[in-house]
This record gives C-alpha cells, sequence and structure tokens, in this order.
C-alpha cells in the first residue's frame, strides 16, 4: 500500500562530503548520530510521515527553496508492505550555475522516540544515476509496526560543482574543443591540436570529462581528457560520435571499421564491448544501457553487450533516427518521419511495446535532433515550425506548454543540448551569419552569449547524452 509524503526543510546551509552514508540504529528512540563537521553545518531535513493513512495521497510533497535546495516526492514512490516503509526522496539543487558530486545523507534523529521504528541503513543510499546531476535520489527503508504518525530528521550535504559547457571553435584557424563555466568563463582549449581539427564534443554531467573526435593521427579517433586540458587519452580505434556517461567512466562510440557501436571503460580497463551493428549511440548517464539507430530502427540494450536488443521504435515503413537517452536508460527520444513529416517521439525502453509519444506534434512542420533531460521528463528539439530554425522544449509526456526558446524568428538554431536537470538549453544560432552558441533557461528566460567571437562557434554539448 502506498503511503503519502510530506517533506519540511529547515536549511543550514552546504557542505562538502566525500561518500554516502548512514550510522545504524535499531529499535526505538533517537540515534546519536554526530552532525558532518565541515565548519559550514549540513542542510538539516525534515521528513514527516503518516503511516495511519489510506492511500488517498495528495499531490507530490515538495519543500521550499532554500539556499538552492528543494527536496520533493511522489506518493507513488513510497511503499509501506506491513513491515517495511521504504521510497525515495528526490534532492534537486535548483541554484544555478552548479551541479551535485558526492552527496551524503545520514539519519540524525527520530521523533516521537517511542513509535517503535527502526531502519535498515543498509538500504539507505545515494541512488543517482551517477555524480554530478542536479537531481538525485536518496532511496531509505524503515521496519516497523506502524500504524502511528512519525518523523525522522536527516543531514543531506553535497559538494557543487560549476555547471560547465562544452563546444567546437575555429577561433585559433583550426577546428578544437573548449570548455567552460557554462556563462562561457574561463574558456579551455581542451583538444589544443592545431594541425588538424577536432569536433563533436560530448560533456560529462559531472564536468570532469570531455570526449570528442579528432584527425590527428590521419583518422578519425575518439578521444578524452579532463576539463581542464590534462591527461588527454586516445580512447578508440576509427571512432565516431562519442557519447560520455554522467561520471566520465564509460564511452559509446561509433566505429567506423565494423560499422558497430561500442562500449568501453575511459581508463583503458575491461576491454571493448561490441554491442551492435548500427550507429548514432546515446550511452545513459548511469552507464548501463546504450541506444543506437540500425537499419533506420531505434534499438536499446545493456552496455555490457548482455541481454536483448530492444526494438523501441518499431516502425519498418519509417525513418528513425538520433537517439537520446534518460540517466537511467529508461526513457529514449528520437527523430522519426512515421506521420509523414519529421517529429520527435518519446518512448520507454522496457519492451513492453507501448506507443510512443509524439512530443513535437506538429504535422505542418519538421522536428529533428532531440535531446533528453537526465529524469526523461523534458526534451529539446528544432523545429521548423515558426518558418526559420528555432529551439523548442516541452514535457515528454506531451502535457504542457511547447516553449520556443530561441526566440528568433527566421534565424537558424539548431544542435540543441538539455542539462541533465532540464532546466538549461544550449544551441548554435547564426545571427548575422556569425555561428555562436547560446544557453538559456528551458522557459525562455536568460538567454547568454557563451562563445561570444567572431570565429565559429557551434555543437554544444551540456551533458553528453
Amino acid at each position: 500500500m502506498y503511503r503519502s509524503l510530506w517533506v519540511i526543510a529547515a536549511l543550514f546551509g552546504v557542505s562538502a562530503v566525500l561518500s554516502v552514508c548512514l550510522s545504524a540504529c535499531a529499535g526505538a528512540g533517537a540515534p546519536s548520530v554526530p552532525p558532518i563537521d565541515d565548519g559550514a553545518g549540513p542542510t538539516r531535513i525534515t521528513v514527516r510521515f503518516d503511516m495511519s493513512m489510506g492511500a488517498d495521497a495528495s499531490a507530490r510533497g515538495v519543500t521550499p527553496v532554500v539556499n538552492g535546495v528543494q527536496l520533493e516526492s511522489d506518493p507513488l514512490s513510497m511503499n509501506w508492505d506491513g513491515s517495511v516503509l521504504s521510497g525515495d526522496v528526490r534532492v534537486n539543487n535548483v541554484s544555478t550555475g552548479s551541479t551535485m558530486k558526492d552527496i551524503e545523507a545520514r539519519i540524525f534523529s527520530v521523533n516521537p522516540p517511542d513509535v517503535g521504528i527502526g531502519w535498515n541503513h543498509d538500504t539507505w543510499n545515494y541512488k543517482s544515476a551517477a555524480e554530478g546531476l542536479s537531481s538525485s535520489f536518496v532511496n531509505w527503508a524503515f521496519s516497523g509496526s506502524g500504524g502511528a504518525d512519525f518523523e525522522f530528521v536527516v543531514e543531506v550535504s553535497w559538494t557543487p560543482v560549476p555547471a560547465k559547457i562544452a563546444w567546437v571553435s575555429d577561433r585559433t584557424g583550426n577546428q578544437e574543443v573548449y570548455v567552460a563555466n557554462r556563462d562561457g568563463t574561463n574558456p579551455v582549449n581542451v583538444s589544443n591540436y592545431p594541425d588538424g581539427d577536432d569536433d563533436s564534443p560530448s560533456l560529462s554531467a559531472d564536468g570532469s570529462k570531455v570526449a570528442w573526435r579528432s584527425i590527428r593521427d590521419g583518422n578519425w579517433e575518439v578521444w578524452v581528457a579532463n576539463t581542464d586540458g590534462t591527461e588527454p587519452v586516445q580512447v578508440t580505434d576509427a571512432g565516431d560520435s562519442p557519447s560520455l556517461s554522467a561520471d566520465g567512466s564509460k564511452i559509446a562510440w561509433f566505429n567506423a571499421n565494423y560499422v558497430s557501436v561500442c562500449v568501453a571503460n575511459t581508463n583503458g580497463t575491461g576491454g571493448v564491448v561490441e554491442v551492435g551493428y548500427g550507429g548514432s549511440p546515446s550511452l545513459s548517464a548511469d552507464g548501463s544501457k546504450v541506444a543506437w539507430m540500425c537499419d533506420w530502427e531505434v534499438y536499446v540494450a545493456n552496455a555490457d553487450g548482455t541481454g536483448v536488443h530492444v526494438n523501441v521504435s518499431s516502425d519498418g515503413d519509417a525513418a528513425d533516427d538520433s537517439p537520446s537517452l534518460s540517466a537511467d536508460g529508461s526513457k529514449v527520444a528520437w527523430e522519426s518521419n512515421r506521420s509523414g513529416d519529421w517529429e520527435v517521439y518519446v518512448a520507454s525502453t522496457d519492451g513492453t511495446g507501448a506507443p510512443p509519444v509524439n512530443v513535437s506534434n506538429d504535422s505542418d512542420a519538421d522536428d529533428y535532433s532531440p535531446s533528453l533531460s537526465a529524469d526523461g521528463s523534458k526534451v529539446a528539439w528544432r523545429s521548423t515550425r515558426s518558418g526559420g530554425s528555432e529551439v523548442y522544449v516541452a514535457r515528454t509526456d506531451g502535457t504542457g506548454e511547447i516553449v520556443n526558446v530561441s526566440q528568433d524568428p527566421g534565424g537558424g538554431n539548431e544542435s540543441p543540448s538539455l542539462s541533465a536537470d532540464g532546466g538549461t538549453v544550449a544551441w548554435q544560432s547564426i545571427p548575422m551569419w556569425d555561428y555562436e552558441v547560446y544557453v538559456a533557461k528551458t522557459d525562455g528566460t536568460g538567454l547568454v552569449n557563451v562563445s561570444s567571437d567572431g570565429a565559429f562557434d557551434g555543437y554544444p554539448s551540456l551533458q553528453g547524452n
């Protein structure tokens, strides 16, 4: 039986920690757990339950935003099986310009102390797809008799990480891959190879790694480096179209020699997995799944090569291409001409065959190049519905407003890249015939010219997918 969750936040600051842990306590009474001591104090969060209520749960519980932090929970994530209450609390970093890394959550107290509630510390854990995402889940479980209202207080801390963006620029005379803070400050020439071109960047969601395509040895290869330009490593043989996991530990690419999609660890360990025939790979942020195009169909499979290949698009009469996966690989977006024009579709990857949702849904325009948020709730794409080429963002369930983010009628706006939290989108534009990289919030506000250079600047990456 599902139970509702109310979340009330009292926030005292953000602290840096290095691991996810929880001190165990069994039975009644408030545990003795020392606070996280880093000089700043933790973010203290009170979570309140009513275990005696029926399943008539109210709307999703959401805390106010304080110091850039917000918590939320869906009643459907709460589960009571008669002995254990378990579920998920989403920790949202809604401050601009940073992501979350190294999250720790631990129980601080339980109130009232006589309700007979204990907890299993082994089931409390950081459950984000990968470090660095702006929305992260904390998974928990309590054991007890139930039938009583109670609350517990947890301490949640993380390291703020400056949000970054990667793009291609020819400002030095050849194409190079640059990484900068998301506002365009502190650009770094990461590829740094003046004798050849480098392009197709894929930025890890935590901002630690960037992959790209380079022709420096006479043919196209995929390289990976830290986003400050250090430790560049060639990771492929005949590589193209790289896609990084959120923490930069795994990479998928197109192998031109074998016309196949491959996956490997970026540190060179574990060998190379040839997942399947085709191209246009998209690696899920957690590194567990990969999507690709083969014979104009979109497939999804385990990144380790095990299991079946699921034909998600499943329309032999249409062309389906350009997949983009959610962080856990549960959803995929792609472009298709099955309706007579190009549209953006989103579907589950579980193989149930449920009809995909036509998110773009404009029969008088063409819609291309989808980019899916990490949680699968939003998608960005390029559309011709305004007469020119514009970047739009919408919810993947087909509800709500379709937002014109670029707001440049008649302009050339393309190659959108959506941030992991779905709050920001980047794209390339041609104002006055000069390609530049722009970033804006997905509600259409906060437009910034990130590249701001008279050279060609394009093909941005905010998250790698």
